[in-house]
């Protein structure tokens, strides 16, 4: 069945008769039903006016019946609109980036095409919509015109979109093979040629109608291009990254160069194995002719690891041609030459001090990638201040944790490489965001930022990508850098609906995000590479996060089941089950919050305890370290089936919770989102990442596989968690000094039954129950 979003709006048929009536219905229901394709029926006769009212008012009817049909904002599936669908197994749709103007009237570029990624139908299409991304226009129209004559289509790819208000100029900047290059020097078919040629330009003056002319952005060559397969000739690489206006008016967007490892420069035939990260700037986006700069100074972009770096210089020294329309070939570069730079170690700013996150020396193939960052300005933003920005630049490597660099003289020059870092950790414990070699989008909100991630390592370009979770970032101006919050789930692919446009699993293409804010609200974009959505987040999420760090407190939404506050020396205590009717393989969560002495017993310490391990039926048990060295850790035991063996989820050793002379009062959360099929931990505060021991300190639940079974939860519906008839009660355990649990049947609004990331950090900080001191 359709997700169906919201409630009916409160809007008025187009005048016109029966086809205006039939229109309208057809964008009232591929408005709210995500999976209602309106120009697969926008044919029908007019004689369908009456099935498709009653397809509206069956809509409608949903739409009140929030008991019935709860939604979660998270859900891919229930999105704010889609953009564009690719329809079938064979198209290809992606990073779609969102122009907001002064009204309703949205655009958004998207790169899309009949066949597959990298293939010469690629087109950077431009899309419409009149009502805020609820409804899209179709299909997305070429900027490029077609090829004439007898001339091949050269695929453009992967837009970014700049919009400049003083002007009302659009810009779209985009990948294009000019030369229309397909083999390497030895004669061998490249994989994909979309990412040759170099980036190039149009720009519209009337909101995307007409567009100009091609221009090309002129590269300086650095060490990297001169090491690539063509010694430098044809530029190698590609943006992801939505550019930026900076206060003083000056244009940024992120650019990734590609080249050969080292000790294969010029031989090798490969576009994903060494890139560098690099930014393009142009001193005034708003001339006729706009000048660009390819940043920072010197020989060597932004990399993987912490090798000497050249990077001094002077912000518009280098030498700029202006643009001229590109023809058939790349634009001539003549007169960008190469710079003369001070090899420096490090940054040459000396204000900048670099935190205890520093990359490693390289190690190989997994330290050469440097590729997909994207860029905010940190400090005061006041349009037309003046002065110099200062940016933060952050992108993907290959090693599981997102790299970062400051600058603070507007890209000249940046710090040393860095790890992307949270705000808190805990003791011993890295605090650098994870992140595999998957699309990641930062932006500035206000005087806050907000950034999409995935929060897991294993950092190869394969793997799950789902969900994406969302943190928030604070300017630190004593290290000229932007720490993190501690991140929630902003979006997810439902394991319990397979992919019927792909046979990946679920998940593993979710990404190439937009991330905006309009009207106070934020809204995503994402692709699964078939299906192009906008999502409206929750405004209660965004609040948490900003207000992480300085908010003590209960959660206010939602209300535990059971809370008990045993007094000090207590024994175990039995209670009546919560879980009754909670089944967290339909949707169903659950949350066990407690203060816990932990430490000198030499042994895991019940928590919570709910159901028989030997036994059959439902069972959750939930401990907490014990002061042996195999025990330092979360552990919680579910059974996934009726006859089962429990299961066991463990979050990573964590050295913080060494053993202990004294026991030691700890706040430890488990958290098991069942509408995003997520299980996690807390532990003061702390999301836990799975450290140095794990990839991710989450596990999905669809996934999870006892040792007797050969199918996953998925596989296995209606099976409840916790407790059942025959096992009515659970008991907390004796080390307990103060235990909440929430949980819900279906998850979603006031009947959320999860803790979400913020509400355990305000918990946290709320402190131990009255009868229990501090830490």
């Amino acid at each position: 069945r359709p997700r169906i979003v919201g409630r009916v709006p409160k809007v008025k048929p187009k005048s016109g008769g029966p086809r205006a009536c039939t229109d309208f219905l057809l964008d009232f229901l591929a408005s709210r039903c995500p999976g209602f394709h309106r120009e697969l029926v926008a044919v029908l006769p007019l004689a369908m006016a009456p099935f498709l009212m009653t397809l509206s008012v069956v809509a409608a009817l949903g739409m009140a019946r929030d008991d019935v049909m709860a939604v979660d904002s998270r859900d891919v599936n229930a999105s704010w609109g889609v953009i564009f669908s690719a329809g079938n197994d064979t198209g290809y749709s992606d990073q779609p980036q969102v122009v907001t103007f002064n009204d309703t009237h949205w655009l958004c570029v998207i790169t899309c095409s009949p066949g597959r990624e990298g293939q010469r139908s690629q087109i950077v299409g431009v899309t419409q919509s009149a009502d805020g991304g609820r409804t899209w226009s179709h299909p997305p129209v070429s900027i490029e015109p077609e090829p004439s004559g007898n001339l091949s289509r050269v695929a453009a790819s992967w837009a970014n979109p700049l919009y400049v208000p003083a002007t009302n100029r659009l810009f779209v900047f985009y990948t294009f093979n000019a030369d229309n290059t397909t083999h390497w020097p030895s004669g061998k078919t490249i994989s994909n040629s979309n990412l040759l040629g170099g980036q190039f330009y149009r720009y519209s003056d009337d909101r995307g109608a007409t567009w100009s002319a091609r221009f090309a952005v002129p590269l300086r060559p650095t060490s990297i291009d001169r090491g690539n397969a063509f010694a430098g000739k044809i530029p190698m690489g590609w943006s992801v990254g939505k550019p930026l206006i900076a206060s003083n008016s000056q244009a940024f967007f992120q650019y990734t160069k590609i080249g050969c490892p080292p000790g294969t420069e010029g031989s090798c035939e490969d576009v994903v194995s060494y890139d560098e990260a690099w930014v393009y700037a142009c001193q005034d986006i708003s001339a006729a002719e706009p000048v660009f700069t390819t940043l920072p100074m010197g020989d060597t972009g932004l990399t993987a690891h912490n090798r000497s770096q050249s990077r001094t210089g002077v912000l518009g020294t280098e030498a700029a041609p202006k643009l001229a329309p590109a023809k058939s070939t790349p634009a001539s570069s003549a007169g960008d030459t190469e710079i003369d730079a001070v090899t420096a170690e490090g940054n040459t700013n000396a204000s900048l001090k670099p935190p205890p996150n520093v990359m490693p020396n390289p190690t190989g193939i997994n330290s050469y990638i440097a590729e997909e960052g994207d860029l905010v300005e940190m400090g005061n933003v006041t349009p037309g201040s003046g002065g110099t920005p200062h940016l933060y630049y952050v992108y993907r490597t290959s090693d599981g944790y997102l790299g970062a660099g400051s600058s603070t003289d507007g890209g000249a020059t940046f710090s040393a490489p860095l790890y992307a870092e949270y705000a808190a950790a805990l003791p011993a414990e890295r605090n650098a965001l994870k992140n595999p070699r998957g699309p990641i989008t930062p932006r500035r909100i206000g005087d806050r930022y907000l950034l999409l991630y995935f929060n897991r390592g294993a950092g190869g370009i394969g793997g799950s990508r789902n969900p994406y979770w969302l943190t928030a970032g604070t300017h630190d101006p004593t290290r000229n850098t932007i720490i993190w919050s501690q991140p929630e789930i902003v979006l997810y692919t439902n394991y319990a609906v397979p992919s019927a446009a792909s046979t990946d699993p679920p998940g593993t293409k979710l990404g190439y995000p937009d991330l905006f804010e309009y009207g106070g609200d934020v809204y995503i974009t994402e692709t699964d590479k078939i299906i192009a959505r906008i999502h409206k987040v929750d405004r209660a999420l965004i609040a948490g996060l900003f207000a992480q760090g300085s908010v003590a407190g209960q959660p206010t939404e939602i209300t535990p089941l059971l809370s008990v506050t045993p007094p000090p020396g207590h024994g175990p205590v039995v209670v009546n089950s919560p879980f009754d009717g909670i089944d967290v393989s339909q949707g169903g969560s659950v949350t066990i919050e407690a203060w816990v002495r932990v430490g000198g017993s030499g042994v895991a310490v019940p928590v919570f305890t709910c159901g028989v391990t030997n036994s059959t039926g439902p069972l959750l048990h939930f401990f907490a370290p014990g002061a042996q060295s195999d025990a330092e850790a979360l552990v919680a035991l579910f059974r996934l089936t009726a006859t089962g063996r429990p299961l066991s989820v463990v979050s990573q050793n964590l050295t913080a919770l060494s053993p202990a002379a004294n026991p030691t009062l700890r706040h430890i959360v488990l958290v098991v989102d069942g509408q995003a099929g997520i299980v996690s931990f807390a532990l003061d505060g702390v999301l836990l990442d799975g450290g140095a021991q794990l990839g991710t300190g989450f596990f999905e639940l669809a996934e999870l596989l006892p040792s007797d079974e050969t199918t996953r939860l998925r596989d296995h519906p209606q099976q409840s968690v916790g407790a059942s008839e025959t096992t009515p009660t659970c008991e907390v355990g004796s080390s307990v000094r103060g235990l909440k649990v929430y949980g819900s049947a279906n998850n979603v609004g006031s009947k959320r039954g999860f803790l979400r990331t913020s509400e355990i950090v305000a918990s946290f900080r709320d402190g131990p129950p009255p009868t229990e001191s501090a830490l």
